[in-house]
Formats: structure tokens, C-alpha cells, sequence
């Protein structure tokens, strides 16, 4: 356990929060090529192939375990607090987060 106080806990894991958002849409974003060229029947989608498409969704999907991995932690315990959008209490030290 930390020595933060419960207000600290709940900014620290908003931006936790807000930075888990943002890497989520940067990985749709990269992941949305692969998708559009694999779902139809076009050979080049914002002038990238299957082949740099599928690039891109590599790299989204290392950006996104990085981030999962490194980052996304209970500022209290600095363990995962477990999935979901909505948590409102960790699932290892049950520290209240929003």
C-alpha cells in the first residue's frame, strides 16, 4: 500500500485512465486499415496494402500490451486493478478509484 491519500489515488488512476483511452484509440486507428482491406474487397486503403497494414496492427498491438503492462496499474498497490472501463475499486489492495 501507498501513502496516498484516497483523492490522490482516485487523480492518479484518472490519468491512468484518460492515457488508457488514448492508446486505445491510437490502436484503433492503426488497427482500422487491417480491418477495412480484410473485410473488403480493396487492395490499397489510405494507400496502404495487407502487408503494411498488417505492420501497423503489430505495432498497435505492442503499443498497446506496453501500455497494458507498464502502465496500467493501482497507483496504491502498482498491480493491475483488473479489467473493465468502469472499475471502481481495485481487485488486489480493494482501494477505492473513482
Amino acid at each position: 500500500m501507498s501513502d496516498m491519500t484516497e483523492t490522490e489515488i482516485k487523480e492518479a488512476y484518472a490519468v491512468v485512465m484518460t492515457k488508457a483511452k488514448i492508446v486505445s484509440v491510437i490502436f484503433g486507428l492503426l488497427l482500422l486499415p487491417k480491418l477495412v482491406l480484410g473485410f473488403t474487397d480493396l487492395d490499397v486503403f489510405l494507400g496502404l496494402t495487407y502487408e503494411t497494414a498488417l505492420v501497423l496492427t503489430v505495432i498497435a498491438t505492442v503499443l498497446y500490451l506496453w501500455f497494458y503492462l507498464a502502465y496500467w496499474k493501482c497507483p496504491s498497490c502498482k498491480e493491475f486493478p483488473g479489467g473493465g472501463w468502469s472499475r471502481e475499486q481495485c481487485n488486489k489492495c480493494n482501494v477505492n478509484l473513482k
